[in-house]
C-alpha cells in the first residue's frame, strides 16, 4: 500500500474557486507527533494599539526577572505570562528628528520601520500646524515577506480593524510599509479578508456580491469530495484535528457571509452579519472575526508574517461597551485617568484572546502555534501625553519556536534602540542579519532575549 503525503500548503479544493487550507498534521511529516519536533514554521505578528499610555506604573512591570507583577492595563495577561517576555526602556530613536512633524505620523513611520520619515507627504492635510509623511524605509513585516514569504501563499497578511475609519488614508493610518514612501494598506472588512485567503479569487466577471455569496454559501460543501476522500486516510489525532479545523472555517464564514448592504443572506439570526466594518459601534466584533481569520491563517500556513493594527495612530474611537465615551486621542492628553487606564486593559484583553486562540492550536509535532510565534504589542509613541519615544512598548507573546526567552521581564538601565529589538525579530525567525533600519543607529540584537 502506498503510503500517503501531503505538502504543507495541501488545500481542500471545490468548484467556483474555493480552496480551504488544512493545519499541520503528523501526515504532513510522516512522522508521529512525538518524533516530529522542531518541524513547525516560525512566525511573526504585529499587534498595533494607539496612543501609548499615560501611566508606565500601570503598564509596563515594576519588577524585573521571573517574578514581574503585570499592572491593572496589562493584567489581562496574566495567564499568559509563561510565554511573555517584556523589554522596558526601548527607545525609538528613529522618530527623535523633525521639529513640525506630527509625533503620532512619525511614531507610526518609524515603529516597525526604525528609519526616520520620509518627509511631508503632498495632499495630505496638516494638523494643528503640524507635518505628515509616510515611513523612509522598509517595515520588518514586508521586509521579511520578502525574506521568507516564497515559503507560503501570501508573504504577508495586513489585517485592520477601522484604520481609515476618521482621515481615510493617511500616513496617520498606515503602519506597513514596502519602502521609501510605499506604505501598504490594511484590509478593514473581514469577508473580503475571507474571501481573500480562503478562495483563489476566482470570481466570474460581472458577478454580484449577491450571486458571489450564493456560490459560496458554504465552503464546506464545496470541499465535501475531497474532505471525504482525505478522511479515511487519517489518523485518529489528524482527523480530531481536521474535523475541528473545518468547525471554525465554516462557523467563522456564517458569522462573515453578507451582502453589501448587511444583509444576513438568509443565513440563520444566530450567525447574522454585524454590518459595515467601519461602524464604530461594530468595532469590538469586527476585531474579533480579524482575530479568527489570523489564527487561521497561521494554522494553515498561508502566511507566516501577518498584522493586525488596531485603528490608528492619534486614534479618536470612543469605547462606549466599557464605559469610555469619551475620544482615545482626547483622554491620552489628559494625564492618568481610569478611562485611558480601562482602554489598555481593554486592548490587552484582545491580545490575550489572540494569544489564547493560538495557543489552543497543536502543531504536527506537538506544540501550539503560540509557541512558534512571537506577537510583538507596540505602539506609535510611549507616553501619549508627551509623545515621549522612550520606554516603547515591547510585549512579546510565544517564544517563536524557541529563539526567545519568555517568562521575564527585561528592563536597559541605559536604554537599547528599537533597531536592535528588529534585528532580535530577524533573527527570531531565522534571518540572520545584523542591522535592520538607519546604519546609523547601533547594530546587533538586543542582550538577553535569545533564548540561547
Amino acid at each position: 500500500m502506498t503510503c500517503l503525503r501531503l505538502s504543507r500548503r495541501a488545500l481542500l479544493r471545490g468548484a467556483g474557486g474555493i480552496a480551504v487550507g488544512l493545519p499541520m498534521l503528523e501526515i504532513m511529516t510522516g512522522r508521529k507527533a512525538s518524533a516530529a519536533a522542531g518541524t513547525s514554521p516560525r512566525r511573526l505578528i504585529i499587534f498595533f494599539s494607539p496612543n501609548g499610555t499615560n501611566d508606565m506604573t500601570q503598564f509596563m512591570p515594576q519588577d524585573t526577572g521571573a517574578g514581574f507583577v503585570l499592572g491593572s492595563e496589562t493584567s489581562p495577561l496574566e495567564p499568559l505570562r509563561d510565554r511573555l517576555l517584556v523589554l522596558s526602556n526601548i527607545r525609538m530613536d528613529s522618530a527623535k528628528f523633525v521639529e513640525r512633524a506630527d509625533l503620532h505620523s512619525t511614531g507610526m513611520s518609524c515603529v516597525l520601520t526604525g528609519t526616520p520619515w520620509g518627509g511631508p507627504a503632498e495632499g495630505y492635510e496638516m494638523v494643528e500646524g503640524t507635518e505628515h509623511g509616510f515611513a523612509g524605509g522598509i517595515s520588518i513585516d514586508q521586509y521579511l515577506g520578502k525574506r521568507i514569504g516564497a515559503a507560503t501563499k501570501f508573504p504577508t497578511l495586513e489585517f485592520g480593524v477601522q484604520t481609515v475609519s476618521d482621515y481615510g488614508v493617511h500616513p496617520l493610518s498606515r503602519m506597513c510599509s514596502a519602502g521609501l514612501n510605499q506604505p501598504v494598506p490594511a484590509e478593514d472588512d473581514p469577508a473580503l479578508m475571507f474571501e481573500r485567503v480562503f478562495t483563489d479569487g476566482s470570481s466570474v466577471a460581472g458577478q454580484t456580491m449577491e450571486q458571489t455569496v450564493a456560490q459560496r454559501r458554504s465552503i464546506l460543501d464545496h470541499v465535501k469530495g475531497d474532505f471525504d476522500r482525505l478522511l479515511p486516510r487519517l489518523g485518529a489525532k489528524d482527523r480530531q484535528k481536521l474535523d475541528a479545523h473545518l468547525t471554525a472555517v465554516r462557523n467563522l464564514e456564517m458569522r462573515l457571509a453578507r451582502t453589501p448592504s448587511g444583509a444576513s443572506c438568509a443565513l440563520p439570526a444566530s450567525f447574522a452579519t454585524v454590518g459595515d466594518p467601519l461602524d464604530k459601534n461594530n468595532f469590538p466584533v469586527v476585531g474579533k472575526q480579524q482575530m479568527d481569520l489570523l489564527t487561521l491563517a497561521l494554522q494553515c500556513d498561508v502566511t507566516r508574517v501577518a498584522s493586525l493594527q488596531w485603528s490608528w495612530a492619534r486614534s479618536l474611537l470612543s469605547f462606549p461597551w466599557i464605559g469610555v465615551n469619551e475620544s482615545h486621542h482626547g483622554l491620552s492628553h489628559a494625564g492618568a485617568s481610569p478611562q485611558l487606564s480601562s482602554i489598555n486593559n481593554w486592548f490587552a484583553q484582545q491580545l490575550a484572546y489572540l494569544a489564547s486562540s493560538l495557543l489552543s492550536q497543536t502543531e504536527a509535532d506537538g506544540t501550539s502555534v503560540l509557541d512558534n510565534t512571537v506577537i510583538w504589542w507596540c505602539s506609535d509613541v510611549a507616553v501619549g501625553q508627551n509623545h515621549a519615544f522612550d520606554n516603547m512598548r515591547v510585549f512579546l507573546l510565544g517564544s517563536c519556536g524557541g529563539a526567545l526567552k519568555t517568562g521575564e521581564h527585561i528592563s536597559y538601565e541605559n536604554g537599547e534602540p528599537q533597531n536592535k529589538l528588529l534585528v532580535s525579530l530577524l533573527n527570531a525567525m531565522g534571518v540572520a542579519d545584523n542591522q535592520f533600519g538607519d546604519p546609523k543607529y547601533e547594530a546587533g540584537p538586543l542582550p538577553g532575549v535569545a533564548a540561547v
